[in-house]
């Protein structure tokens, strides 16, 4: 009984460590997406200025 109860709480700190890492990578994924989102929109900016 006393080791299901362990087994319980490391699933649930797991758990909790999962999605904070999903939280993380998902902010991470953000960042990223938005920066080149910004790159490719000063790059298409940049493209028309020179012509």
């Amino acid at each position: 009984m006393v080791s299901h109860i362990d087994g319980h709480a490391v699933l649930n700190k797991r758990l909790k460590y999962n999605k904070l890492l999903f939280v993380l990578i998902s902010t991470a994924l953000i960042c990223v997406l938005f920066c080149l989102y910004l790159e490719g929109k000063n790059y298409s900016s940049n493209k028309t200025h020179k012509s």
